[in-house]
């Protein structure tokens, strides 16, 4: 089953654990990351298995504020009902675009209509048959309405008037002003009649579509209402609805259009105002979210608002608004790569202020600068409940802490993860369920238990520890990828032993061209190392190169002794000619000095030493650091005292203490599968090997060749844990313990270098002539 917990990560996963229960602000989560780690997919898996017991969120929904068109409100709603109420409010709108023409066309309403302006129509209706009666009609001119006497049934001219007798044309002026007067006695009273057919109107229109209102969005307020700021919410959008209860009817006059030109650029953007935004929903699922964002812009975390070209455009087009991660991780977890988002304009600053608010602010990035392209809207904050879970290295982790005051107030929580795990049955298994878990991921073939083997022993050579696996995944994925390649290429149905075997060589050659090149120059003696015979002052060290990939090279350290003033420190005797030039790091110095301590301790304690002594790595002309050939310099040092030879086909490495205590170092494999091709290269004599620190035992994973090789007595590896073990290795002479009378052995190694150290403070005696420094 695929592995939901992280192994071997028990100290990292009790804070994450801490961080999602405790319910209290400032308690993100730092998680120490190396880059190579690969382990964010992992990660994410814990949190979806915390996030699974957390409480589910509730759903967050923007809608139109009726109140101040420019500051959308935001509605908080259970859990799953946000994408549901903006469905209900679409249909309910839908359906009364519907209604309300259907009623505003029905005959009832029109006859209804025709009622409320009865009494106007009547009263011009009944001027009209008077004046039809007495041969008369009403006329309108460019100044008003006015009575003109009919002939023939169309009304007479002026030159008509004139052809008639003097007493016919009174009577019909005498008649036309009686019904002038009527006329403008039944003008005056319109404005009255108009104000009460349109407050009758009015009154009817909203009886007769208030219930189709009710209807359309009553079940809507039942379901989701409840809250008092969504009861406030409906009630200002429902007296929106029967204020521009026209629209929906679909009229379009001169005066309506001018209005919604107003409120968003056309007639059809009016319903926008009554569209519903989700910003956040879980969508039934249970428990919180984890949401890893890859690309942390200041708009890709806090939502973002579209532009328009439209002065008041997404003043109510709510789609104008965007969500972002801190919406989406709403109530779980929010993961960002810190480095990623210090990389982004304004993507730390906008953490940090929606850390210390509180709240999801939702604007533009130029609002931080009060610079809009026009007055956009400025939707209400939603408060921020997810807890931010940031990835970085060690190294991010301590700059922040440093140069970041308020770093501390936030991220409370360190999580710091294992670069490996020790092994045991149960380690293994887990370990090959993790590479189960990520070949599943990456679609890649089961592998078989030999396969899963070789990756554990592969991991365990990246942990440079046999009792310990690497926890650094991205190496793993990759040589997991590249095993899978080659057994579609083999035609294995699943991935084999020998296909991890043929992924690990075709990266090792692809990696290797630096490696080759070193040991040709080796093998070609443009580098001499010599790995047969023997020599005085002369011995192989072992040193780790390589930019893409490690690897070990033996180099060869010479030393050359003699007799010295006597006056000056141990140190100024010994003289570390890479450290003179500028060739040697200071850990390199360090070795070279305790070296010094441990002569000066060791030999002839009562007098000054009159040794004079130079130590150098040969034919090298790169930089020398870290004190892992310490013991190697030393022992070629004290054959050149003693002049015993060293066996040249032996290799060593190892830090000194000034005890003559040998330490740990590091890439112990690599330095002894590079001796070992050397030595491979010209022929195995079943005399070489390398002499590594006792304490390096547990970190041996080496290549099958190697093992082969030291099984068959063709190679060797000795451990050592005293300088003196290495010493009688290479001369093949004891070093000797001084005895009761404060004397080394006759014939060890010590007691000619002691003997040899003596003779020169005796020459520089006889001499009589010690050198001053100038």
């Amino acid at each position: 089953p695929d592995s939901a917990v992280m192994i071997g990560q028990d100290r990292a996963s009790e804070a994450l654990d801490f961080a999602a229960s405790i319910v209290r602000p400032g308690y993100n989560v730092f998680v120490v990351n190396s880059q190579d780690s690969g382990y964010a997919s992992t990660l994410v898996r814990h949190l979806e298995s915390l996030a699974e017991d957390m409480p589910t969120p509730n759903d967050w929904v923007y809608v139109y504020n009726f109140q101040n068109p420019r500051k959308p409100q935001a509605l908080n709603l259970p859990s799953g009902l946000g994408p549901k109420f903006k469905k209900a409010m679409a249909n309910a709108v839908a359906n009364l675009r519907q209604t309300i023409p259907a009623i505003f066309d029905s005959d009832e309403y029109q006859a209804r209509l025709e009622s409320i302006d009865r009494e106007a129509n009547d009263a011009i209706q009944a001027l009209q048959d008077k004046a039809d009666a007495v041969n008369v009609t009403i006329t309108s001119t460019g100044s008003g309405f006015k009575m003109v006497p009919l002939r023939d049934g169309r009304p007479m001219t002026e030159a008509e008037m004139d052809t008639l007798s003097p007493g016919e044309r009174r009577r019909l002026e005498i008649i036309v002003e009686q019904l002038e007067e009527e006329l403008q006695a039944i003008i005056q009273r319109l404005p009255e009649w108009e104000r009460r057919s349109k407050q009758m109107t009015q009154e009817l229109q909203e009886q007769v579509c208030s219930h189709a209102v009710g209807k359309a969005f009553g079940p809507v307020n039942k379901t989701f209402g409840g809250g008092k700021k969504i009861d406030r919410y409906f009630k200002a959008m429902l007296d929106d609805v029967m204020e521009n209860i026209e629209v929906f009817a679909g009229e379009d006059d001169d005066e309506e259009s001018s209005v919604l030109s107003r409120l968003g650029g056309g007639g059809e953007n009016i319903f926008h105002k009554y569209d519903v935004n989700v910003v956040f929903t879980r969508g039934g699922n249970v428990g919180a979210p984890v949401h890893l964002e890859n690309h942390p812009t200041y708009g890709r975390l806090v939502g973002s608002i579209k532009p328009s070209s439209d002065i008041a455009g997404p003043a109510h087009d709510l789609s104008a608004i965007s969500s972002g991660a801190f919406h989406r991780a709403m109530g779980g977890f929010l993961v960002l790569d810190v480095e990623e988002l210090l990389q982004m304009p304004l993507g730390w600053d906008v953490l940090k202020r929606s850390l210390r608010s509180g709240e999801i602010t939702v604007d533009m990035p130029g609002a931080w600068y009060g610079e809009y392209g026009h007055e956009g809207i400025e939707p209400e904050p939603i408060p921020l409940t997810c807890k931010v879970v940031l990835l970085g290295d060690r190294y991010l982790h301590y700059r922040l802490t440093v140069l970041d005051g308020e770093f501390d107030e936030f991220f409370k929580v360190l999580a710091d993860l294992s670069e490996d795990m020790p092994r045991d049955d149960n380690a293994d298994k887990e370990f090959c369920q993790l590479l189960a878990t990520i070949a599943r991921e990456h679609s890649m073939r089961s592998f078989s238990a030999g396969a899963l083997g070789r990756l554990v022993e592969e991991s365990a050579r990246e942990a440079e520890d046999a009792e310990k696996v690497s926890l650094l995944l991205s190496p793993i994925k990759d040589l997991m990828i590249e095993a899978d390649h080659w057994a579609l290429v083999n035609g294995h149905v699943r991935v084999m032993a020998e296909d991890v075997d043929q992924a690990t060589k075709a990266r090792d050659r692809r990696n290797s061209q630096i490696r080759e090149r070193s040991h040709e120059y080796i093998l070609r003696e443009f580098v001499q190392i010599d790995t047969s015979g023997k020599k005085v002052g002369q011995i192989n060290g072992l040193v780790v190169s390589g930019l893409n990939q490690a690897f070990g090279r033996p180099s060869r350290i010479t030393a050359r002794a003699r007799m010295g003033d006597g006056h000056r420190t141990v140190i100024e005797q010994v003289v570390d000619i890479q450290s003179e030039v500028d060739l040697s790091g200071s850990s390199h110095s360090k070795g070279v000095m305790v070296l010094s301590g441990f002569l000066q301790s060791r030999y002839v304690p009562n007098q000054p030493l009159s040794l004079s002594a130079t130590l150098v790595f040969e034919q090298s002309h790169s930089f020398v650091d870290g004190d892992s050939a310490s013991c190697a310099e030393l022992c070629a040092l004290l054959s050149s005292i003693a002049n015993v030879p060293i066996r040249q086909g032996i290799a060593i490495t190892g830090a000194l203490s000034q005890p003559g205590e040998v330490h740990a170092i590091g890439g112990v494999n690599e330095k002894i599968e590079g001796f070992f091709d050397i030595c491979s290269a010209r022929g195995l004599d079943g005399t070489q090997g390398v002499i590594i620190p006792s304490k390096n035992v547990s970190d041996l994973m080496l290549r099958l060749d190697v093992v082969e090789a030291v099984a068959a007595k063709k190679f060797h590896v000795w451990a050592v844990d005293h300088v003196d073990e290495a010493l009688q290795i290479l001369t093949g002479l004891a070093a000797g313990e001084r005895g009761r009378k404060g004397q080394f052995p006759r014939g060890s190694l010590n007691r000619k270098v002691e003997d040899q150290l003596l003779e020169f403070e005796t020459a520089r005696r006889r001499s009589n002539r010690p050198w001053r420094r100038k």
